[in-house]
């Protein structure tokens, strides 16, 4: 005996496979912990250290940190909204000399020496 609020098995969708379709949930903008925000507004001030210290632009500085100079820029315009990408962290230390203390907590220098 079915029970309540379930539908025949002929009246259940689905997809293509034979699986019953998922229901469809709507993006919900998720706020961004205030550290993360943090973490994100150093790193731009970082990205702006390097090419203001050297002849690179915008677009290879992000080719380098293999990010879509686009979804860069979207994290620069809204660093509430957008995360920044582990990799582009990784990328800075390694190749860049980025101190992760001042990234993470503000303290210290911005380059590690």
């Amino acid at each position: 005996m079915p029970k309540k609020g379930d539908q025949p098995e002929d009246k259940v969708k689905k997809n293509p496979v034979g699986r019953p379709e998922l229901p469809k949930l709507k993006n919900i903008a998720m706020p961004k912990a205030p550290e993360a925000v943090a973490i994100t507004k150093r790193y731009i001030e970082f990205v702006h250290y390097i090419l203001s210290s050297s002849d690179s632009t915008l677009y290879a500085l992000t080719k380098r940190m293999r990010i879509q100079q686009a979804a860069f820029f979207r994290i620069m315009k809204d660093p509430e909204k957008y995360i920044l990408p582990v990799y582009a962290i990784w990328w800075a230390m390694e190749h860049e000399n980025l101190n992760l203390n001042w990234l993470f907590t503000g303290k210290g220098e911005m380059i590690n020496q």
